[in-house]
């Protein structure tokens, strides 16, 4: 006899979800499907007395902090979750699914820890669950929110529900988004990021209950740890992580708290100097002055070249010929000079530095195996062509082998004549600055490292602020202003004033405000800033050079060029097109014709009939672009703009000519 459980589903709900699927052959189709909200999803938590848990294998331990990890946290930390024991997660499965579109491996990864698989099997043992919010009438959020927002919303839903599910547990949020953690503050949710969490567990800071006994209990130990414990109990949150494991999985975080550090030492710095107390050594060298600069140019004793940062604060190139460069390493040697300046660089002869595989970012690392046939086939060739090298050879500057050499000597050989020596440099003055403007967006620092709550650092009415520009290679550029909180979390135009010998960053000013991060109509503004596109629209003297409306072609122009009228042209802009500037056409070329060396061929056009061409025929095609130049006068203000402009930019959702 077979037992049925009939569950309480009388206030389930039904919404239809909406989705798009592409064909191979390019066809989209409107799929809609039906899902059901049910309010009998389980919670996952061991010995919960109000959800049935017969068929969870996995649980999490109610009398412990239950993490709640974002998207970002997991892709980003997915080696420290997979290798450390770091446990009691809670994964929706909206997020679940997306890492499995997002990578595969991470995916793999994941599903390991959240059921039991043939994998590692302490990562089976791991208290992980996936919590179906998607289904559940409480946590769903609906498809048409915003991806951004849709996730934020997912995670509060979930937190009250849970809190209301159970009033006993306790739940942290894992995330770096400032916007989740607004919200989570505004619902008496802890939420940190998971390396600030794993700091402060170290130094035994972290405290979420009353009960002392509870909150001696660690959601985290390292793996030497678990072996140590028979039990399986882990306490105590002081030895918990070594400086060799942070180092290793958090060597990002450490690095960006390092420059945070150096940022705010910095900030204080500056107002010793204000205060006409500044006396802290130079850190960088004065630039020549003009003149002096140009009489060495004239000299060839410095040269002059692009600047290009390959790793920041640590190495970078100045081009001075297609096949020559100089590398500048350290901060001290880039004195001051910015990603794209044209810089006056001073080379030094020995500076200390092996010429070693670290300077090499850019090179491909060669293979062994196509270096080993190289070796051997110069072998082969010196054992045929090899000449007796006498006592008397005068040294012409030529690499001669001798029969008695060994492969290792020859291969050694070649090798050295293959290197060739790098030069090194400093950059001794600026000659122009790359751009002026930088967008990015503000960062606010506070001048006491342990105290979170005041971003910022007070020079009497301004407050000194920093800005993160949007390509990596530039530069911190501290701002002074009184507008913090109308520059937070804002895109922004900064430019930068000047840079003292004593400052370790340039000192900058804004001028502009974009709009709100991650807004689509922000960030184009940025990327159109980033990359210098003009969006203003044609001037009136530039619109006067177009001709008119009712324009028509010359007759002279039909005697000075081809007409391929009675032939078969078509263009291959898409139905719709306003600019139709390019075409093809085809015309048949029999055998015949072809050997005669006549002109003439057979026209294709839309009313032949062509099924009786021949295999030996030939097709001519044609690649047709329309002549602009025609409109466009030499030194004429459309063909300024032209220059100007260069060409059309195509985005996702406009274009800009």
């Amino acid at each position: 006899m077979y037992t049925f459980k009939i569950s309480n589903r009388k206030n389930d709900q039904r919404v239809q979800k909406c989705l798009y699927k592409c064909s191979n052959n390019y066809k989209i189709t409107k799929v809609i499907r039906e899902i059901y909200l049910r309010n009998d999803i389980s919670c996952g938590i061991e010995k919960c007395k109000i959800c049935d848990q017969e068929k969870k294998k996995k649980f999490l331990d109610g009398d412990k902090n239950i993490f709640i990890l974002d998207i970002h946290s997991i892709i980003k930390y997915i080696d420290f979750l997979y290798d450390c024991d770091f446990d009691n997660i809670l994964i929706p499965i909206t997020i679940f699914e997306h890492i499995k579109i997002f990578n595969k491996l991470l995916y793999k990864k994941l599903n390991e820890l959240c059921y039991e698989t043939e994998g590692d099997a302490s990562n089976c043992k791991k208290r992980y669950s996936v919590f179906a919010n998607k289904y559940c009438k409480f946590t769903y959020v609906d498809d048409s929110v915003e991806f951004n927002l849709r996730e934020i919303q997912e995670i509060i839903k979930i937190v009250i529900w849970y809190k209301h599910h159970n009033n006993n547990i306790n739940i942290i949020v894992i995330s770096e988004n400032d916007t989740l953690k607004e919200y989570c503050m505004k619902n008496d949710t802890p939420c940190y990021s998971l390396f600030d969490y794993v700091k402060n567990m170290k130094r035994d800071n972290m405290k979420y209950r009353n009960n002392d006994s509870r909150s001696s209990d660690s959601n985290i130990t390292t793996v030497s740890t678990i072996q140590n414990n028979n039990n399986g109990k882990k306490k105590g949150g002081c030895n918990l992580f070594s400086k060799d494991i942070l180092k290793l999985y958090f060597e990002i975080d450490i690095s960006n708290e390092k420059n945070e550090k150096e940022i705010l030492e910095e900030c204080s710095n500056i107002l010793k100097y204000e205060k006409n107390s500044y006396n802290q050594k130079q850190l960088y060298e004065e630039h020549l002055n003009k003149q002096v600069m140009i009489q060495k140019l004239r000299n060839k004793e410095i040269v002059k070249g692009v600047f290009q940062i390959i790793c920041i604060h640590k190495i970078a190139t100045v081009k001075i010929s297609e096949d020559e460069e100089i590398f500048i390493k350290n901060d001290k040697n880039m004195n001051r000079a910015i990603h794209g300046d044209i810089v006056a660089v001073q080379i030094i002869d020995d500076i200390g530095f092996e010429f070693d595989e670290e300077v090499d970012y850019f090179e491909e690392l060669p293979d062994p195996d196509e270096n080993e046939e190289e070796t051997e086939e110069l072998v082969k060739n010196v054992e045929k062509e090899s000449v007796p090298v006498e006592k008397n050879n005068v040294n012409t500057g030529l690499t001669l082998y001798d029969e008695t050499m060994s492969k290792q000597d020859i291969n050694e050989t070649y090798e050295n004549s293959k290197i060739k020596k790098k030069l090194y440099g400093k950059v001794v003055a600026i000659i122009t600055r790359g751009r002026k403007e930088y967008g990015g967006v503000i960062k606010t620092y506070d001048s006491n490292s342990s105290n979170n709550n005041s971003n910022n650092i007070s020079t009497g009415d301004k407050k000194l602020l920093f800005f993160k520009a949007f390509n990596n290679k530039i530069p911190y550029i501290i701002i002074k202003s009184t507008m913090e909180e109308e520059l937070r979390n804002k895109r922004v135009i900064v430019i930068m004033d000047k840079w003292e010998i004593h400052s370790k960053y340039p000192l900058g000013r804004c001028i502009s405000v974009l709009g709100l991060c991650d807004d689509i109509e922000t960030e184009t503004k940025l990327i159109y800033n980033e990359y210098n596109i003009n969006t203003n629209d044609f001037s009136d003297k530039a619109y006067m050079c177009l001709p008119p409306s009712n324009w028509v072609i010359p007759e002279v122009e039909y005697k000075n060029r081809k007409d391929y009228r009675d032939i078969l042209t078509f263009s291959i802009d898409p139905p719709g097109c306003e600019d139709i500037d390019d075409a093809l056409s085809l015309e048949i070329i029999s055998e015949n014709t072809a050997e005669s060396n006549n002109q003439s061929v057979n026209v294709i056009n839309s009313g032949n009939n062509n099924n009786d061409l021949n295999r030996h025929d030939k097709i001519r095609v044609g690649v047709h672009i329309a002549d602009v130049t025609y409109f466009v006068k030499q030194n004429s203000p459309l063909d300024y703009e032209a220059a100007q402009r260069c060409t059309t930019v195509y985005l996702i959702n406009q274009r800009i000519e």
